[in-house]
């Protein structure tokens, strides 16, 4: 790997925290970014929000602008999900 692509872990990150950030985000950019191609003013629909992948899909949606809303069956993750910028929540327990 060119050297230019390395970074130092921060202080407070695990390495499997730092190991995991690539594949997250990543997989999230190329939904969100790459395929939807998503522009300000598209709404984004993500199913089942909580895990890692859909909580970087919610952040990179709503840094592109879009609205997002989320359903989940966790009243705990839906709530975090509008801390981190969600516009409308759906419990479909």
């Amino acid at each position: 790997m060119p050297e230019v692509n390395l970074r130092p872990i921060p202080e407070g990150i695990s390495f499997e925290e730092a190991a995991a950030f690539p594949l997250v985000f990543l997989t999230a950019w190329r939904m969100v970014v790459g395929k939807a191609r998503v522009v300000p003013g598209e709404t984004v629909l993500i199913l089942g929000i909580g895990g890692g992948v859909s909580i970087a899909a919610l952040q990179i949606a709503k840094h592109a602008g879009a609205s997002v809303f989320v359903t989940s069956r966790s009243d705990e993750k839906l709530q975090r999900a509008r801390e981190l910028g969600a516009d409308v929540l759906i419990n479909n327990q």
